[in-house]
């Protein structure tokens, strides 16, 4: 295709005309599993066994097989899962490959009310996840657009939690580049300088391991990317230039990964360029719109960028989306509400947060501006013994705020707090 500059992919989808015209656009996928299935070996293997119709009415059907659909649609668009559907028939395990996790749901309709029930196992049967769901059927198509979102969004969070527990329990010696990025990623937001050091001994190991896998080097770059983010005394040219390499690095190998646009996206924020930045977030949407933490992410960058309403929006999405979220989400959102004046709100955010790590420092600065000085004090203490390096002078100079009164705003709460200079 002429003057498009990036890569262009391209479907042939072929549909089932069997039946009439209606019911073949209805039907759910038909891909079947009779062998090993053709999968990348750097993605986990999902199975998704078509939702059953509990309803006793067969005319229900297609509203289960819709939701099928839906769900697999959405969370094919997650770069690190292999998605397949399984028929509800038994089907043989596959041979080669022993690590891989099945969805299975059920749809339960009474009247103007619907239950949706989902599941997900590992490869032993043991039991991963499990939620129910409860809608008033105003809108078939808006219930099946809610669980599109709430679904996948769930399930990339738990799988890759159970993948990382899962590979360390396995011996280092034989691991693939997949597994030391798993290994690398389930401590590379350690505050802990020896643990950091091992974690990007993992990344690096992964690129060793297979230099053309994209997430070894997408793992380095959020390694120098968050040495600015949690004020660590570093050079900040140097520091943005390797993350922008990696993150390019990353790119290259892999242009559809959500994850590689986002970190690129707070690259170009943390260099002071917004609409990049913006643009960078953006099509990391529209790759995987229902990626919770990369909008999670989102709203930290909007909250950088004056956006403030947006930013609260996009990190409230983030939290419905997310029943396991993390504590840094309710971070996120509460420096949003801080820069806004809201700090009764940012406090009641704050302080749901199980281990603030860092958001000690906007703590910190919540509780001075509500006139909590002896707290703030308490909470300043408490982040100099997680970074003992912390200054007033190299959060603000570093900052990508682009309006400068919000910056104003942080620094006097974090002067009130009595953090040093």
């Amino acid at each position: 295709m002429k003057n498009i500059g990036r890569p262009v992919h391209i479907y042939n989808i072929v549909i089932d005309d069997g039946g009439s015209e209606g019911a073949a656009l209805m039907a759910p996928p038909t891909q079947e599993v009779r062998e090993n299935p053709p999968v990348k070996s750097s993605r986990t293997l999902l199975y998704v066994s078509r939702f059953a119709n509990l309803s006793g009415n067969p005319d229900e059907d297609y509203f289960a097989a819709g939701i099928t659909q839906d769900v697999v649609a959405a969370l094919s668009r997650f770069s690190g899962l292999n998605v397949i559907v399984r028929l509800p028939r038994p089907e043989p395990q596959p041979q080669a490959r022993t690590t891989y996790y099945t969805l299975e749901g059920s749809v339960r309709r009474a009247a103007d009310r619907v239950r949706v029930n989902a599941s997900l196992t590992n490869a032993t049967g043991e039991h991963i996840w499990a939620e129910k769901y409860d809608f008033d059927l105003v809108d078939m198509f808006d219930v099946q657009d809610e669980l599109s979102r709430s679904i996948p969004a769930a399930l990339n969070v738990k799988i890759e939690e159970a993948e990382r527990y899962r590979i360390l329990a396995e011996p280092l010696k034989g691991s693939s580049a997949y597994d030391f990025y798993l290994r690398g990623r389930h401590i590379e937001k350690s505050l802990k300088p020896d643990e950091v050091r091992r974690a990007k001994e993992m990344f690096l190991a992964a690129v060793d391991a297979d230099p053309a896998y994209a997430r070894g080097y997408l793992g380095l770059a959020w390694l120098d990317i968050r040495k600015l983010k949690w004020n660590e005394r570093a050079d900040m040219e140097a520091t943005l230039a390797s993350a922008f390499a990696s993150a390019s690095k990353a790119l290259e190998l892999s242009p559809c990964d959500a994850d590689v646009h986002w970190a690129l996206g707070v690259v170009h924020l943390w260099r002071g360029e917004a609409e990049r930045a913006i643009g960078c977030y953006e099509r990391g949407r529209e790759l995987a719109p229902n990626n919770c933490d990369l909008l999670a992410e989102y709203c930290d960058a909007l909250g950088y960028l004056g956006l403030l309403e947006d930013a609260i929006r996009i990190g409230e999405l983030a939290l419905r989306l997310n029943p396991s979220r993390p504590d840094w989400y309710f971070w996120n959102i509460a420096a949003a509400r801080y820069l806004s004046g809201q700090y009764t709100e940012a406090l009641a955010l704050l302080e749901k947060m199980a281990d603030l790590g860092s958001a000690y420092r906007l703590l910190a600065a919540t509780y001075a501006q509500l006139g909590h000085l002896e707290d703030a004090r308490r909470a300043a203490a408490e982040l100099l013994k997680l970074n003992p390096e912390f200054s007033i002078e190299r959060y603000g100079s570093r900052a990508p705020y682009r309006d400068k009164a919000l910056l104003a705003r942080y620094v006097e709460g974090l002067r009130l707090a009595g953090l040093p200079e």
